[in-house]
């Protein structure tokens, strides 16, 4: 399985695709970490609420050492990888640009291209 890296500011997280070239969801693996603050426009509106759902089912948590910071408490299958990233970014991003392979360094963006 190829597994992707994204960090942002003090939050690291790992995930995969799940399909393929034709990529519908990510799925955010337990033990990673977002940033617990929206910024700039991303104060108000879905984002927030989508976290708090996170929270609110017991898939994200308050990290235990660093109250900048949230943990995945087990694995969660969103619907893209610009929704998982906007979690672990805390504010909306480009999806596939940040997901780094955890080998090779690659963008997922790139490895998707055939």
């Amino acid at each position: 399985m190829d597994i992707f890296r994204y960090e942002v500011g003090k939050a690291a997280a790992e995930g995969f695709p799940v399909g393929g070239n034709r990529i519908v969801e990510f799925v955010v693996l337990a033990g990673s970490t977002a940033l617990n603050r929206s910024k700039g426009a991303d104060r108000k509106g879905k984002l927030p609420l989508r976290r708090d759902r996170l929270l609110n089912d017991g898939i994200l948590a308050p990290h235990a050492r660093d109250t900048d910071l949230y943990v995945f408490v087990r694995d969660h299958r969103f619907t893209s990888p610009t929704a998982a990233g906007d979690i672990v970014n805390g504010a909306s991003l480009s999806g596939r640009a940040p997901w780094l392979h955890k080998v090779t360094g690659q963008s997922l963006k790139d490895w998707l291209v055939p």
